[in-house]
């Protein structure tokens, strides 16, 4: 199976998605266009078009993302929203991700083997400080928890 292209989402999925609660695309760079362009068009990428295709809220990711941390964070943000009807997504998103901040998370089960991830934070040219990786919250650089963003209904 190939790849989908935003036009093909768009011709062959068209308003598939009516009557979706919450979408969420935890792929690397679901809520961006293709190609590098800053043009503030970026969002306008698969979540924004399965939204405008019916789905009343989106997760995606505006960037690549580790499986790890990913896995973690979704099954922390799911396992809010499911042992507390009353917290909306937008605050089981925000507390999954100071889970992952502060290390205090429940590793989703590993349920195939997966490609090693190595990701390396130094100092940029904007001469910030040099990430120091904490071994007690290994996903707490927003590399990890921050490509994720909730488009539509935040409720």
């Amino acid at each position: 199976m190939g790849c989908l292209s935003l036009a093909a989402v768009r011709e062959q999925f068209a308003a598939k998605f009516v009557g979706v609660e919450l979408l969420t695309l935890s792929a690397c760079n679901t809520a961006m266009t293709a190609g590098n362009k800053s043009n503030g068009l970026e969002v306008e990428g698969f979540g924004a078009l399965a939204q405008r295709q019916g789905a009343k809220s989106v997760l995606a990711t505006l960037w690549a993302v580790a499986d790890s941390s990913t896995r973690d964070l979704m099954s922390g943000f799911y396992r809010i929203l499911e042992t507390d009807a009353k917290v909306s997504k937008a605050e089981a998103l925000r507390r999954a991700q100071i889970a992952l901040i502060r290390g205090n998370y429940q590793p989703a089960q590993i349920t195939e083997n997966r490609r090693s991830e190595s990701v390396r934070f130094g100092a940029s040219a904007n001469n910030f400080p040099k990430f120091v990786k904490d071994e007690n919250a290994p996903f707490a650089h927003p590399f990890y928890w921050s490509p994720f963003v909730l488009i539509g209904n935040w409720r």
